[in-house]
């Protein structure tokens, strides 16, 4: 194999594994970026669920007696 020739396949294999590696971090960086949306928008969720004003259906069912009547 003549110099030029290795220079290529060095190249080519070089190119290739940049490509594999930028794969990989793509992929993680994917995963831990989603993982932390969703993180986010549940504990956002759960402080809206725990803030909501709590009536109970005894209520529900009185008030709507009373708007019967």
């Amino acid at each position: 194999m003549s110099s030029i020739e290795h220079y290529y396949v060095v190249s080519y294999v070089a190119f290739i594994f940049a490509a594999i590696i930028l794969c990989i971090v793509i992929a993680l960086a994917t995963e831990l970026l989603g993982l932390a949306a969703a993180r986010s928008l549940y504990v956002s969720m759960l402080r809206n669920v725990i803030s909501a004003p709590m009536r109970s259906a005894t209520h529900r069912i009185i008030t709507h007696t009373v708007l019967l009547t």
